[in-house]
């Protein structure tokens, strides 16, 4: 009876130990995780709709796809000042019994901030930033396809594609006229495009599984590369194109193909991968391939060499995006877990990583899961939206020099 209850004293003694123990322990998982994540900014702007797509201007103004819950059309632009007022809104269609809409798909502001591209589901048009339309080109698009629009660095051409039934990619000057057009009749699996100042860079999966990386100059003849099939589950994750003195440079990333660089329309190199390379970037001359499995980040040389593994800092393993705003270079990655999103930022400072951001909530994707984002300067311009209340935020993350130091 005694050790019975020596024990029970023991026990109370030891309670409030374990709970002191656990609270500390409690402590500093908290402290560590608010260093990997300093404390998450205000939302730039708050729409009263989720964002589908956003895209920035050089004076930090913000083009904003809106998708409303219950009004059609499912898709409007909206146009916003570097201080978050809305200035104008385009919605498509004819208000009629017949109840007739476009839905905007995605928006691209040009480099130098003259033309907004706005692709809906039937038209491609180009405005100035005053609203005045430009010009409109009706695009056929098949039902069920999945399009994108951007522009060439040198802000000189739009360049508009859509795949579903067919791959269909145009390719225009600012002033209307059509430079390039190509279509293939096959259904592709995945699609992604680049652009350079006088060329398209694309990544084309068919229903076989064979890939081919093409280069397809805006006049004269490119070179196509054809990786072959080596897995069941295959698809293009990742595409980075940097141009020197000395040729151009394309990397390529694939989730059972592994990683590529390619030169000029031939292989230097091919890496395979035990994880699923997701995406890539070229920066200060080495390749940067995010995964989702094993290593968080790998890096490369030029030559081929595996320089590094680099691994979360937290724990996370979601999908990843790079962004290169400035001199700096960024990661998004969505995770998923009880029932919920949640998006994360990293920045990439001397081949270390830094966790500066996180929200609940999902960033507006592409068919692959890449986010899509934009910079300014040294700011990552990310829409965050919160599905259950149907509403979306737009986040100004610093990524350069304020955020090397969490």
């Amino acid at each position: 009876m005694r050790r019975i209850e020596k024990g029970l004293e023991m026990r109370r003694l030891a309670s409030p130990f374990v709970v002191v123990i656990v609270a500390f322990a409690v402590f500093i998982a908290i402290d560590a995780y608010s260093q990997l994540f300093p404390s998450t900014p205000k939302p730039f702007l708050s729409p009263n709709d989720t964002v589908r797509d956003v895209s920035v201007f050089p004076n930090g103004g913000v083009a904003v796809v809106e998708v409303p819950k219950y009004a059609s059309p499912t898709g409007f632009l909206a146009v916003y000042s570097a201080d978050g007022q809305r200035l104008w809104t385009l919605k498509f269609g004819t208000p009629d019994f017949l109840v007739v809409y476009e839905s905007v798909e995605g928006v691209s502001v040009a480099p130098d901030g003259r033309y907004i591209a706005v692709l809906t589901d039937r038209n491609l048009r180009l405005y100035n930033p005053s609203r005045k339309l430009l010009w409109k080109v009706p695009l056929n698009q098949s039902e069920d396809s999945y399009s994108r629009v951007l522009f060439t660095p040198d802000s000189k051409h739009v360049v508009a594609y859509t795949w579903g039934e067919s791959l269909k990619v145009w390719v225009f000057s600012t002033n209307g006229s059509l430079v390039r057009y190509l279509e293939m009749n096959s259904s592709p699996l995945a699609v992604i495009v680049r652009t350079i100042d006088s060329a398209l860079y694309m990544a084309v999966e068919d229903e076989n599984g064979t890939t081919r990386i093409m280069e397809v100059p805006f006049e004269g003849n490119g070179w196509t590369v054809v990786i072959s099939n080596t897995t069941r589950w295959s698809a293009p994750r990742g595409l980075a194109v940097f141009k020197t003195s000395n040729g151009t440079y394309v990397a390529y990333v694939d989730c059972g193909k592994g990683v590529y660089l390619i030169k000029n329309g031939s292989i230097v190199w091919h890496r395979p991968s035990s994880g699923c390379p997701w995406d890539v970037a070229i920066w200060e001359g080495k390749i940067y391939v995010s995964e989702t499995a094993n290593s968080f980040v790998k890096v490369y040389s030029l030559n081929g060499t595996l320089l590094r593994s680099l691994y979360s800092p937290s724990f996370v393993s979601g999908p990843g995006t790079f962004f290169r705003c400035g001199h700096s270079l960024a990661l998004t990655v969505i995770e998923y877990s009880d029932s919920s999103w949640k998006t994360y930022v990293y920045l990439l400072t001397a081949d270390e990583i830094h966790g500066i951001f996180n929200v609940e909530g999902k960033p507006p994707t592409d068919y692959m899961s890449h986010v899509r984002g934009a910079c300014w300067g040294d700011n990552l311009i990310l829409a965050i939206n919160d599905f259950k209340k149907w509403r979306g935020y737009v986040y100004e993350v610093p990524v350069g020099p304020k955020a090397q130091s969490p």
